[in-house]
């Protein structure tokens, strides 16, 4: 490689005779500067990661499914309320939106957002369905919260001693609407009051 620093080089040139036939003698210093060649330094790498991912996204403790990030699921009419829970395939992720959420009937949408370290962030949609009204299906869901409700069944559905019973032992007044899927209307209702009927 080359020296770095600085040197004078000293140029002279031949005799020449000038018009009067002086003998002339000329000297040149060229001053000559050798610097170093800069070194490149390329920017630093951002190592922090990008990573926007869900592990896992729960809604009352039910795992749900990922489809172009949105999280689906259909809830009985009783269910008023519901915890949505959600952990970060990276532990360096933050995630916002969970917690304990208000629904009304028909389509509840909230809004679950993963920040990864280096700030770019996925909004995911939770998409909380509640239906119009509780069946059959859901009246042990429904005496579990210990009030008034109603519960529509159509002609598929059978109202068995069973099911008296349970409405029975849970002391509380239920209402039995038969419902037209096809017409889409009610076609009678009757109350049945566990605190009035007696098993026998």
């Amino acid at each position: 490689g080359h020296a770095v620093g600085s040197a004078v080089i000293t140029v002279t040139a031949f005799d020449m005779a000038s018009y009067d036939e002086e003998v002339v003698t000329s000297t040149y210093r060229i001053n000559v500067n050798v610097k170093a060649k800069p070194t490149y330094t390329p920017p630093p790498v951002d190592t922090r990661s990008t990573n926007t991912k869900l592990s896992k996204l729960t809604v009352n403790g039910n795992n749900l499914s990922n489809v172009n990030n949105v999280f689906t699921i259909e809830v009985g009419n009783y269910v008023e309320k519901v915890d949505i829970g959600a952990v970060a395939s990276d532990s360096k992720a933050k995630v916002t939106g969970t917690g304990s959420k208000d629904i009304k009937v028909g389509e509840n949408n909230y809004n679950v957002v993963v920040t990864a370290e280096r700030g770019n962030s996925t909004t995911y949609t939770v998409k909380v369905i509640r239906k119009e009204f509780n069946t059959l299906n859901d009246l042990d869901e429904v005496l579990k919260l210990g009030k008034d409700a109603e519960v529509q069944f159509s002609d598929k559905d059978k109202i068995s001693r069973d099911i008296l019973d349970k409405i029975i032992s849970s002391k509380r007044k239920i209402t039995l609407t038969k419902y037209d899927s096809e017409k889409k209307k009610t076609l009678y209702s009757f109350i049945l009051d566990g605190n009035s009927i007696k098993a026998g």
